[in-house]
């Protein structure tokens, strides 16, 4: 339930909550909303508007800004950080 909690509450963040999480630019933040769905860096890619190889550029540095290696990680980590960014004040994702 969490998990699903968390991803509806991921899916609705906007783009600029990664700016603000990670310093993300302008495109690495369409780029990172494109992605949280699950869908593939190719059609992530498109829906923010850059080619595959840009994207893969793009996906290199958003790693290095989260600290993370795969986009497995990517996704978990912003994920999460939506989720927990956009929990109404007191409540408790673990109760």
């Amino acid at each position: 339930m969490l998990t699903i909690a968390a991803a509806d509450r991921a899916a609705a963040a906007s783009p600029a909550l990664y700016r603000d999480l990670y310093g993300f630019t302008p495109v690495e933040s369409r780029l990172a909303a494109a992605l949280l769905p699950g869908t593939g860096l190719k059609r992530a890619a498109e829906a923010a508007g850059v080619t595959y190889e840009t994207a893969r550029w793009y996906l290199k540095a958003m790693f290095q800004k989260t600290g993370t290696t795969r986009q497995s990680e990517l996704v978990a980590r912003l994920t999460a950080a939506a989720a927990a960014r956009l929990l109404p004040p007191g409540d408790d994702p673990d109760a």
